[in-house]
């Protein structure tokens, strides 16, 4: 996310020689990028695009069949969106990423653009795309590079909506919008999830946002200056896990006797800031102020809680806004990466209590956690980021043990009788199996932290502590 920062990194940063590109930011773009090897292949890939989503100026290089046809999105500034297959894969770049325009590939060759080059295209000159095509003609190329197109197993539902597609006619969404209520008590976290769902449906676009706007308006809490900040807050940092079909869903809940919860839906609402409140016929106040839970069965679409700065310790919190801005990551990923690191290099003098009158129970900061992504979105290096401090930690625990170590053979050259092995000092081990660790050995009030990726299955990093 560095590009998107005002202003940017690369305009604030010195020259790097070897980096003296120009890259072009893609919020509002949806740039085709064809990583595919063979050149008769990423050839008929290319003109499969060309065909389905129009002509535009494409990106070469004399050297590879590899190229980027560039496209603009028809709504909003939509996520990238991959496909990958065993012959190669094709990548719709989106909102945060930028490739490279004008300049000089890594293999030593000039970068090329037919017809002409982007700075004498205007943008809205590109041909436009939704992110139907796109869904179109990743199924039509998907059996070329021998990937399975996706929706391929998934059904239409009753709006003749496919499952899993993340935008929608923005008329079918005010439509469904006037099917989900919003007159009952406040509701701040079913708000929020109302109007992640229509920006990503409508793709931040205007219609998009009247329809949210009016949508608020029914409740008796509206905020016009609240609710505008809240969708102008998606531009920077946009839904990825919701969309129309959150909507659809709600509103066919809504319509029915019984709710996406199985409760009876009389009394049930959808509206903004603070808890549900009990009377007649509505759900009973949660105790504490917690939100009701979410039946992620029945909305497959339900987006994860945003990240803020009160889920973390504030020491954290810097280090993780400035390392996911740097890397281009997920900021939930680096969070998860630190508590764990954090976790192992706690003794056992820390522990608590789960239950509030039985003593007899505790437990120790034993912490494991998997970052499960798409190949190359950065798993290992946040890992090696959020533990370079325990290597740090490691490296002079050795040291100390090393010069311990020395003295006390030179303890025993001298006959000295009061000499005594030094215990090892060590905060973690490495190990390379979580099944059968190649050595444990560690101070037993101190833990030990275990990395691992799984390189043949590489959707998925594990890191964990234990003792």
């Amino acid at each position: 996310m560095a590009a998107r920062k005002d202003p940017p990194f690369c305009a604030a940063s010195p020259a790097v020689l070897h980096a003296l590109n120009t890259g072009i930011l893609c919020d509002g773009l949806r740039p085709v990028d064809i990583d595919i090897d063979d050149p008769a292949l990423a050839l008929r890939v290319r003109n499969v695009a060309l065909e389905m989503l129009g002509d535009t100026i494409i990106r070469t290089r004399a050297n590879s069949g590899r190229c980027l046809l560039t496209y603009r999105a028809v709504y909003g500034s939509p996520r990238k969106r991959v496909l990958t297959g065993c012959l190669g894969k094709i990548e719709i770049l989106g909102h945060g990423q930028q490739f490279v325009a004008l300049g000089i590939h890594p293999t030593g060759v000039d970068l090329r653009w037919i017809p002409v080059p982007p700075q004498e295209m205007a943008i809205d000159n590109l041909p436009a795309v939704t992110e139907k095509q796109i869904t179109e003609f990743f199924r039509a190329v998907g059996p070329l590079i021998e990937a399975v197109p996706p929706g391929e197993e998934q059904q239409h539902n009753g709006q003749d909506h496919v499952s899993g597609e993340p935008q929608a006619d923005p008329l079918r969404i005010a439509a469904a919008l006037s099917d989900i209520p919003n007159d009952g008590p406040a509701d701040w976290e079913g708000w929020n999830k109302v109007g992640m769902a229509v920006w990503r449906a409508t793709g931040g676009s205007q219609a998009g946002w009247e329809a949210f706007n009016a949508w608020s308006a029914r409740n008796s809490t509206y905020d016009p200056q609240e609710t505008r900040e809240r969708w102008d807050h998606y531009t920077h940092s946009p839904p990825t896990a919701i969309g129309a079909g959150t909507i659809f869903h709600m509103a066919d809940a809504a319509k029915s006797p019984i709710g996406m919860f199985g409760r009876s839906n009389a009394g049930r609402h959808t509206s903004r800031r603070g808890t549900p409140r009990s009377g007649g016929d509505e759900q009973p106040e949660t105790p504490r102020g917690w939100a009701q839970p979410l039946d992620f069965f029945a909305d497959t679409e339900a987006a994860a809680p945003e990240l803020r700065a009160e889920h973390l310790p504030p020491a954290l919190w810097p280090f993780v806004q400035d390392a996911s801005a740097r890397m281009g990551v997920d900021p939930t990923s680096v969070a998860m990466a630190c508590l764990v690191s954090c976790a192992s290099v706690m003794t056992d003098d820390w522990s608590i209590q789960p239950k509030r009158f039985d003593t007899t129970w505790t437990e120790n900061p034993r912490l494991w956690a998997a970052i499960v992504g798409d190949p190359s979105i950065l798993k290992t290096p946040v890992i090696a980021a959020c533990t370079k401090p325990i290597d740090r930690l490691d490296a002079e625990a050795r040291q100390v043990h090393q010069d311990e170590m020395r003295a006390y053979q030179a303890a025993l050259d001298d006959s000295n009788p009061r000499a005594r092995r030094p215990s090892r000092r060590a905060r973690r081990w490495h190990v390379t199996s979580l099944k059968a660790p190649s050595s444990r050995r560690c101070l037993k009030s101190y833990g030990m932290i275990t990395r691992r990726c799984k390189r043949h299955r590489p959707r998925r990093c594990c890191l964990g502590t234990t003792r």
